[in-house]
């Protein structure tokens, strides 16, 4: 099982730079929410299930609290850095964000009661609205409209 979550800007290809400069940062300020917002969700025992988010909160100066109840060195904020995976690409003037994990416990507390109390808990898609929301309260219809739509999660 895994989850990810995808982010994909409007093609740039007929844009200036500063176009390019504006919807980088609409970027960067979504992925940012969508961080906050996921771990908000992720209820913290040993820390590895919200370490999932440890990199990309690295990547883009997002400060997260890890207030562990029980320390592991076989479960950590650091060991679930390793069982996920973030990538940021500019290909053929299309900019994608994409986080991904193979943390078991996650993506089953993240779809159905589980072993965690407060299962489900459903922080993909709180992640994703609030992304969408730094998106809609402060930028344009036009770049609105684009992005919206092209902000997915998905568990497989």
């Amino acid at each position: 099982m895994k989850a990810s979550v995808k982010y994909k800007i409007i093609r740039f290809k007929n844009f200036d730079t500063n176009i390019r400069a504006a919807v980088n940062e609409i970027m960067t300020n979504a992925i940012r929410a969508f961080i906050v917002a996921t771990a908000s969700k992720i209820p913290v025992f040993s820390g590895q299930a919200r370490g999932t988010l440890g990199k990309p909160a690295d990547k883009y100066s997002v400060p997260l609290d890890f207030p562990v109840k029980r320390f592991s060195t076989a479960k950590n904020a650091l060991t679930g850095q390793a069982l996920a995976t973030t990538s940021s690409t500019y290909n053929n003037g299309v900019a994608t964000f994409e986080w991904r994990t193979s943390l078991n416990y996650l993506v089953e507390s993240e779809q159905r009661q589980s072993l965690s109390p407060t299962s489900p808990w459903n922080s993909l898609p709180y992640g994703v609205t609030k992304a969408k929301s730094v998106i809609t309260s402060v930028y344009g219809l036009a770049i609105k409209n684009a992005l919206l739509a092209s902000i997915t999660y998905s568990i497989n």
